[in-house]
């Protein structure tokens, strides 16, 4: 597992590594087609049922994926909810996830710019504003002494 990997990319590169379709690790482990897309393009997460034989067919560590599908879990429940507050219907940005994972060698204005582009267009859910609230709470604390 490398460092910011979705399930989905965890689940792709894993499964090209092996020389397989999405069709025929769907035959192999007796779910659709469609399932390993969706899985791949992290709208959707496996059941838990099916991470022992994925595990399996791959030969990857179950922990790991057990841990990336846990992680994968909450962020789907987060956009969903976010959603719902939101009043926004199903669609793309239901179960969009915003990555901040590539901002750790910007500059403080590269990132606050970053930051106000994701405030703008609404890709940030309730809890990473909840987050970003108490971090500038705590920078603006800070800076007061």
């Amino acid at each position: 597992m490398t460092n910011n990997e979705t399930f989905g990319e965890y689940l792709c590169r894993h499964r090209e590594e092996k020389g397989l379709s999405q069709l025929e690790l769907s035959q192999l482990i007796n779910v659709s087609q469609a399932a390993i897309g969706q899985w791949e393009r992290n709208i959707f997460v496996p059941k838990s049922n099916k991470l022992h034989k994925i595990a399996e067919v791959l030969e990857i560590p179950y922990d790991e994926i057990k841990q990336l599908v846990s992680l994968a879990k909450k962020q789907l429940s987060i956009n969903r909810a976010s959603s719902k507050v939101n009043g926004k219907s199903k669609n793309r940005s239901e179960n969009h996830i915003y990555d901040f994972s590539n901002t750790t060698n910007l500059s403080g204005m590269s990132l606050l710019s970053k930051l106000a582009n994701a405030l703008e267009n609404n890709l940030l859910n309730p809890q990473q504003i909840s987050i970003i609230s108490s971090l500038i709470k705590t920078f603006q604390y800070d800076n007061s002494k």
